[in-house]
């Protein structure tokens, strides 16, 4: 009885954990993409967000304490990583290609900040698609691992 008290405890934290922009990755998220099939390409086979999916992405490589993925408001965007947050995760091909999805699903797609931008503290880094040995770990979009430099406006 406690084992199958416990399994079902599990089960419950995980549904609300998934529903609430936390996952066991260590990454969060605020955003919420707004409801319908426009979006629907953002996120993946589970359903996670393209928000929670890129804070995913980024944790890894930050230690301890995860990532959030904050909504975003009108007129704002999310920043490139700064110096002291350039990482092979957070400078990834997918993690910014994930951050445009999430602004995009968002309404906000004019929000999204060119490739050139965001790597500008990035570029002691090997530009990739994700460092190896992590991309497993995350059931990653199509989308998410082009580079982005190969975007077109047919692509968006």
């Amino acid at each position: 009885m406690a084992s199958s008290s416990l399994l079902l405890l599990t089960s419950v934290i995980s549904f609300i954990s998934h529903f609430h922009g936390v996952d066991s990755k260590g990454g969060t998220t605020d955003a919420i993409c707004l409801p319908g099939s426009q979006y629907a390409w953002t996120g993946n086979a589970q359903n996670q967000s393209p928000c929670l999916l890129a804070a995913n992405a980024i944790a890894p490589c930050k230690g301890s304490g995860g990532w959030n993925v904050p909504a975003l408001t009108d007129g704002v965007h999310y920043d490139p990583p700064t110096p002291s947050q350039a990482n092979r995760c957070y400078c990834s091909w997918a993690v910014y290609n994930l951050l445009g999805a999430c602004a995009a699903c968002q309404g906000l797609a004019d929000s999204i900040q060119n490739w050139i931008y965001y790597r500008q503290n990035c570029l002691a880094m090997n530009e990739s698609l994700y460092p190896p040995g992590l991309l497993s770990e995350f059931c990653i979009p199509h989308y998410a691992i082009r580079n982005p430099l190969n975007w077109t406006a047919e692509n968006i």
